[in-house]
C-alpha cells in the first residue's frame, strides 16, 4: 500500500492502517455442536453479550450453517474459512473470533466460560399427555420457560431436547416438572352473554386476563363450546395450576365478573346499524372509547345491550344516544338483492359497495350470504340514492347475449376497436366477448341497453360485405402511407378494414355499405392527392 502526504499525515495514516490490521486478525476453537447451542443462547443473547462486552466478533459455523450464527454475514474475513468447515465432522462446529488481541483474548475467556466440557443438551422422555399438553399451550409454556431459565426447549415426537448450561438445563427441567404437576379445571362463565363478559375480562390486547394469571400464578384459557358468533353462547373457562392456583384464579375471574352489570338501552331495530357501523367500526370505537362491552339484540325487544362498570356504562349510553339524536331521520332499509348479485354490489375488494356509501351518504350491508337482504341505513334521500346506485349495479350485472362465430368478432371490434367503442356508446351497454361454450358477443347494461346493443351489432354483421374498387397499382404505395400511417387513418375515420389485393389492381374495404362508401370517398380523396403532388413535381422538372 502506498501512503502519500505530508510526513506527519503519513505517519498518523501508518498508524492508523496497522490498527486497523490488528483488529482484523481471527483465530477459531472447535467445540461440539450440541456446546456452541450454549454459547448462541436463546435468540442469540449469549453471543451477543460476548461481543459486547470483549468488542470483538464472534460467528458460529458448521456444515449445516456455513454463514455462521452471530455477526451478519460478511463481517469476518474468510481467510481458509471454508477448507476448515469442509474439514469439520458432522458434530463439530467452528467458533471465530475476530479483533485486537485484547479484544480476542477477552472474548475467548467469555466463550470458554460459557461453552461447558460435558455435554450441552439432555433429553426429556415425556408422556403422551405431556406432549398433548405442551402442543395444546402453543408454545406459550415453552416461551415462558426459556425466558425464566436461559434454556432453549426442542419438542421432538415423544421427547423434550434442553438445550443451555447446566444450570439453565436444571432450572428448565425443574419448571417443567412444575408445570406437568398442575392441572386444569373448567367452568362455565355465566351471565346473559358470556361472549360479552369474556372479552371484558379478557381486555384490550389481553392485558387484564395476563394480570389475573400474574396475580394467581394460574393460567386461564376460555373455549366458546359452539362456532357462532351470538354473544348468548356459552363459554368455558379453563385454569390451569395448583389447587391453591386455580382457586385464586376462578376468584379473581368471579371478583372481575362482579364489576360489570348488563343495562339496556331500548333502540329499534332499524336504527341498529346507526351505532354497529361499516364492519362494526362505529361500536367498536364506542367500546375501546368506554371500555365497554356491546351487542344488539332482538329479544325480549331490540335493544342495545351494554355490558361493563357502572359510569362506563352510563358513558357508552349517552354517546349512543347522541349520535342517534344526531340522526334523527336516519334508519335502516331492506331492499330485495338476489345473492348470486352480492358480489357485483360489493365489487372487488369492497370499492363498488365503498363507492356507493361515499356518493349516497347511507350505509350498505348484506345479512348474510344465505340471505337476499341488502340493508341500507341512511336518511330516506340517502337510501333511495344508494338503492338507484345499486340497481344501475345490478342492470350492469345482467347479461344479454348474440351468438358471434369466432372469425366475426374483429368485424364488430372494427379497427383499433373503433365499432365496438360505437356500439357501445350508441347503446349505453358494456360489450365483451366469449369464446365458450359458445362464440358470443356478450351485452351488459339495462334490458333497453341490452336489447338496443344486439340490435345494432346484428345490423353490423348482416350488413357486412367485402366491396372490390378499382384502383390503379401506382396508388398502392401512397394509399399504404409511411408504416401503413395513411390507410390506418382512413380504417380508424371510417370503421373499416382496408387492405390492398396482390393480384388485382384493386382495393379491398370490408364493413357496412355506409363505411365503405366513407372509405371509398376517403381513397379517391387520397388518390388525388398523390395525382396533384405529382404533377406538381412534374411542372418543377419541367421549369429547370
Amino acid at each position: 500500500m502506498v501512503l502519500r502526504g505530508s510526513e506527519e499525515q503519513r505517519a498518523v495514516a501508518k498508524k492508523l492502517v496497522q490498527q486497523v490490521l490488528k483488529s482484523e486478525i481471527a483465530e477459531s476453537l472447535l467445540v461440539d455442536e450440541a456446546q456452541a447451542s450454549a454459547l448462541i443462547g436463546l435468540k442469540g443473547r449469549n453471543i451477543r453479550q460476548v461481543e459486547r462486552v470483549s468488542g470483538a466478533r464472534v460467528q458460529v459455523v458448521n456444515k449445516a450453517f456455513p454463514k455462521g450464527v452471530g455477526v451478519q454475514p460478511g463481517r469476518l474475513g474468510s481467510g481458509n474459512l471454508d477448507a476448515e468447515i469442509a474439514a469439520l465432522n458432522a458434530n463439530e462446529t467452528l467458533v471465530i473470533i475476530k479483533g485486537t488481541e485484547e479484544q480476542r483474548a477477552k472474548a475467548r475467556e467469555l466463550v470458554m466460560v460459557s461453552v461447558e466440557p460435558s455435554a450441552a443438551d439432555e433429553e426429556m422422555r415425556l408422556t403422551p399427555e405431556q406432549v398433548d399438553r405442551l402442543l395444546e399451550l402453543r408454545g406459550s409454556v415453552r416461551r415462558d420457560i426459556e425466558e425464566r431459565t436461559g434454556a432453549r426447549l426442542s419438542l421432538l415426537d415423544s421427547s423434550l431436547i434442553v438445550f443451555g448450561k447446566s444450570g439453565q438445563r436444571e432450572a428448565a427441567r425443574v419448571a417443567l416438572e412444575e408445570e406437568f404437576a398442575k392441572e386444569e379445571e373448567s367452568r362455565e362463565l355465566g351471565g346473559g352473554f358470556p361472549l360479552l363478559m369474556l372479552r371484558l375480562i379478557i381486555g384490550v390486547g389481553g392485558a387484564n386476563v395476563r394480570k389475573l394469571e400474574e396475580a394467581s400464578g394460574a393460567r386461564i384459557r376460555f373455549d366458546t363450546l359452539d362456532q357462532s358468533r351470538d354473544p348468548a353462547s356459552s363459554v368455558s373457562l379453563k385454569v390451569r395450576g395448583t389447587a391453591e392456583q386455580r382457586a385464586k384464579g376462578f376468584a379473581l375471574i368471579e371478583q372481575e365478573q362482579a364489576l360489570y352489570e348488563e343495562e339496556r338501552m331500548a333502540l329499534d331495530a332499524n336504527k341498529h346499524y346507526l351505532l354497529i357501523g361499516r364492519s362494526g367500526d362505529i361500536v367498536k370505537a364506542l367500546e375501546l372509547q368506554t371500555g365497554t362491552a356491546i351487542c344488539f339484540t332482538q329479544s325480549p325487544e331490540p335493544a342495545m345491550v351494554v355490558l361493563g362498570r357502572p359510569d362506563n356504562r352510563r358513558a357508552a349510553i349517552e354517546e349512543a344516544r347522541a349520535r342517534v339524536a344526531g340522526n334523527p331521520t336516519a334508519a335502516q332499509n331492506i331492499f330485495r338483492v338476489p345473492k348470486e348479485y352480492h358480489a357485483d354490489v360489493i365489487g372487488a375488494r369492497g370499492r363498488n359497495v365503498q363507492r356507493i356509501e361515499r356518493l349516497s351518504g347511507a350505509l350498505v350491508h348484506f345479512k348474510g350470504f344465505d340471505s337476499d337482504d341488502c340493508v341500507v341505513t341512511g336518511t330516506p334521500d340517502q337510501q333511495q340514492k344508494a338503492w338507484e346506485m345499486i340497481q344501475e349495479t345490478l342492470d350492469l350485472a345482467q347479461v344479454s347475449r348474440l351468438p358471434v362465430p369466432a372469425e366475426l368478432h374483429r368485424t364488430l371490434i372494427g379497427p383499433r376497436g373503433t365499432t365496438i367503442k360505437d356500439l357501445e356508446l350508441d347503446s349505453g351497454a358494456r360489450l365483451s366477448f366469449e369464446t365458450e361454450p359458445e362464440a358470443c358477443l356478450v351485452a351488459r347494461g339495462s334490458e333497453e341497453a341490452r336489447e338496443k346493443a344486439l340490435s345494432l351489432a346484428q345490423k353490423i354483421l348482416d350488413d357486412d360485405k367485402e366491396e372490390h374498387f378499382y384502383v390503379e397499382r401506382r396508388y398502392h404505395g401512397w394509399l399504404i402511407g409511411p408504416r401503413g400511417s395513411r390507410i390506418r387513418d382512413i380504417e380508424e375515420e371510417t370503421g373499416t378494414r382496408v387492405t390492398m389485393s396482390r393480384e388485382e389492381p384493386v382495393v379491398i374495404v370490408e364493413g357496412s355499405r355506409s363505411r365503405r362508401e366513407k372509405a371509398w370517398e376517403l381513397i379517391q380523396a387520397q388518390m388525388d392527392l398523390m395525382d396533384e403532388v405529382s404533377g406538381e413535381s412534374e411542372d418543377d422538372a419541367d421549369a429547370k
